[in-house]
């Protein structure tokens, strides 16, 4: 299912909630269980869905990352930042609200 940029919006917000709340750590499953939550997309637990879920998400990966061949496996597979930090979670949820029309 694609999804709007109001209903990205919402999944965003729900997420910044869900990390900011400690219930989800990473953004792929804060992600996840956002769109669940608000019914849009239910029972996955992928963060490949996430990001097609979200899509405008993979231009904030760290630049620490290597131009591996095979981006898309360490876009899923790999932490971008230590589960324990939440301010740039919640920053890059900030920065995609907004260029997606909304108020974080």
């Amino acid at each position: 299912m694609k999804l709007t940029n109001e209903q990205k919006i919402k999944v965003l917000k729900e997420a910044k909630r869900l990390i900011k709340n400690g219930i989800r750590h990473l953004m792929c499953t804060a992600i996840e269980q956002a769109t669940e939550n608000l019914g849009y997309i239910k029972g996955y637990r992928t963060c490949r869905m996430a990001l097609k879920t979200i899509p405008e998400l993979k231009k904030y990966k760290p630049q620490y990352f290597d131009n591996d061949p095979n981006e898309y496996k360490v876009l899923l597979y790999e932490m971008w930042f230590n589960s324990e930090l939440k301010a740039p979670r919640i920053k890059i949820f900030n920065k995609l609200i907004k260029e997606l029309g909304g108020k974080p």
